[in-house]
């Protein structure tokens, strides 16, 4: 990584650059209490004869170094534009690539790119809306971290499998994320320490990763958590770690559908619910409880002829039969 560097020449004998050679190419400051970035590279250039790789030119500015084999190298971290488009034949954003891009509001990711490297994308502070494209299938270790992010858009088809560690960690401006059913792995802290993420919606079999440690303190800020109706991960390994990280959530939502898991709310008190995992052979695994027993004193596991479930005590005698899926029934 080059710090401070302005202005680079590769000359056309340079037969191979590692990844992020001219990556995070800043002046760091502290202002009321943050870091901020500024971008010192300002133009990319490249004798002509070079075989091996080329300089995206735009407005007449060296602005990206690209090789030949579509790994974007290096982009210039203090070039004026605003808005820059991924050339079509790149299939991977490298490490360190485009860290540290002061100006950068806008980033365009053409479908094709398969890979957002380690640190890819970090501390663009100034960048907004971003969308991942549905043949990126893995996004590295805080590829976009500390990066000013507003809106998180992942395609419809998405061939994401992995996210790093820390992938969106210190995004502030982010307040929703939803996690496509793809995603078979996740890093440690992926979305941690996002001051405003109220939302996340998880579509895959990753709570083990989401829960890591179990400590809430990265998703201090976190709302609603909504479990989709794809997740049947079975929970009951990792139970301690998932309730301590999710112990501050105000609401927990699982989408209609879900054969796997049934929340209990409260009716009168905001924050409080009771969170059920149902294996499927009539077991039934409660993750956490904070009705302090207003409903789940009354609450026993079974199986009516329906899948299992749940049965809520009635005070005329009856018995609500709840499945999996949400779907409730009285039983006399």
């Amino acid at each position: 990584v080059a710090t401070q560097l302005e202005s680079v020449t590769i000359p056309n004998s340079v037969v191979e650059i590692g990844d992020g050679a001219f990556g995070a190419c800043t002046i760091e400051s502290f202002v009321d209490g943050k870091y901020t970035y500024e971008g010192t590279l300002t133009e990319i250039n490249l004798e002509e004869g070079n075989k091996n790789y080329y300089v995206d030119i735009v407005e007449g500015k060296g602005v990206a170094l690209i090789s030949n084999d579509g790994k974007l190298i290096s982009y210039a971290s203090g070039s004026s534009l605003t808005s820059y488009t991924i050339p079509n034949n790149v299939k991977e954003i490298t490490t360190y690539s485009i860290t540290g891009s002061s100006n950068l509001t806008e980033i365009i990711i053409l479908n094709g790119v398969t890979k957002v490297g380690d640190f890819g994308l970090g501390i663009c502070q100034k960048l907004q809306a971003i969308t991942i494209p549905s043949s990126v299938t893995y996004i590295g270790m805080a590829a976009f971290s500390d990066s000013g992010i507003t809106e998180l858009n992942i395609e419809e088809g998405s061939k994401l499998e992995y996210i790093g560690e820390g992938a969106f960690s210190d995004c502030d401006n982010l307040t929703y994320i939803e996690i496509p059913t793809s995603v078979l792995s996740m890093g440690d802290d992926a979305f941690a320490s996002c001051d405003n993420l109220a939302t996340i919606k998880i579509n895959s079999n990753i709570l083990e990763d989401f829960a890591g440690y179990g400590y809430p303190y990265g998703y201090t800020a976190l709302q609603n958590l909504i479990i989709g109706k794809n997740v049947t991960e079975d929970v009951t390994h990792f139970v301690q770690n998932l309730k301590d990280t999710i112990e501050y959530v105000k609401y927990i939502t699982v989408e209609e559908g879900n054969q796997n898991f049934v929340v209990l709310d409260s009716e009168n008190y905001a924050g409080k619910y009771a969170l059920y995992y149902f294996d499927g052979t009539g077991n039934t695994t409660l993750i956490i409880d904070s009705l302090q027993g207003t409903k789940t004193s009354n609450v026993f596991s079974g199986d009516y002829g329906k899948g299992n479930g749940l049965y809520l005590s009635n005070s005329d005698g009856t018995y609500t039969f709840i499945k999996a899926n949400g779907e409730m029934s009285t039983v006399e």
